[in-house]
């Protein structure tokens, strides 16, 4: 059985019955719209500020979607036994292309995708901090998607942190573009030692042995706005470790 798509422009809360289905995809929408998902009087899912992209497989059988303002709303519903996505029209697609999407190097292709690192040296009496800074205006939004560590003098525990400030006025670069043509991020990495760290929120206390290399995939990404950062610190002072974050840039 195919897929079947619904396009409907409204403002507030509309809902559809359309009896079972066993997938649901928000194809676009203008702004951020709340979806939920029954099956009967169970809710299945409630996703506030849900934007394209916005999957999920389960059985339900009846949408329920709000609209902050009148707004074309497109998405699409299947069987849970299978079916297509495919609506109408065609799609043509080169060698290139292919290659990108199963080696997940679209945004790569695009300029979009940066990387940066670098070794924090130990310093009596003070914690080594990195840190991924997104400028205030700068106009864009980073996706933290990887980060490595590595504790260099002994085991030890990290802090993984956001900021709403830059926490170091030292050592600063631009990340690298992950394409040979692409120009220099827009945010910038950190790094260096400080006698008291300041942060927001502290989101994990990750254990790092010594000499092995730590990989934090984020899934989904973490998303770091303008004015405001990422960073990593060690809870311990006079340590040394290597770091490095990856991400990509979307405008804002």
């Amino acid at each position: 059985m195919n897929s079947r798509k619904i396009v409907q422009t409204f403002n507030g809360r509309t809902e559809w019955n359309i009896g079972g289905a066993g997938y649901f995809k928000l194809l676009s929408s203008a702004s951020p719209i709340d979806i939920e998902l029954y099956d009967n009087e169970s809710q299945v899912l409630s996703a506030p500020a849900s934007e394209s992209g916005f999957y999920l497989r389960a059985g339900f059988g009846r949408v329920v979607i709000t609209t902050p303002s009148n707004q074309t709303v497109e998405w699409l519903y299947a069987p849970a036994e299978g079916g297509s996505d495919r609506l109408s029209g065609s799609i043509s697609l080169e060698d290139d292309d292919i290659r990108g999407i199963a080696f997940g190097d679209t945004e790569t292709r695009g300029l979009r995708s940066f990387i940066g690192g670098s070794e924090i040296t130990a310093v009596a009496g003070q914690f080594a901090i990195a840190q991924l800074f997104n400028p205030a205006g700068s106009g864009i939004v980073c996706y933290l998607e990887e980060q490595e560590y590595t504790a260099r003098t002994a085991a030890t525990v990290f802090r993984l942190c956001d900021h709403n400030a830059e926490s170091l006025a030292g050592f600063n670069f631009q990340g690298k573009s992950k394409s040979s043509l692409g120009a220099n991020s827009l945010a910038r990495v950190r790094y260096g030692t400080l006698a008291v760290i300041t942060r927001t929120n502290i989101l994990s206390l990750p254990f790092a042995p010594l000499n092995i290399p730590q990989v934090r995939q984020f899934r989904p990404t973490i998303r770091i706005t303008p004015g405001n950062a990422f960073q990593i610190e060690d809870t311990v002072v006079n340590q040394m470790f290597n770091f490095v974050f990856e991400w990509r840039e979307e405008l804002a």
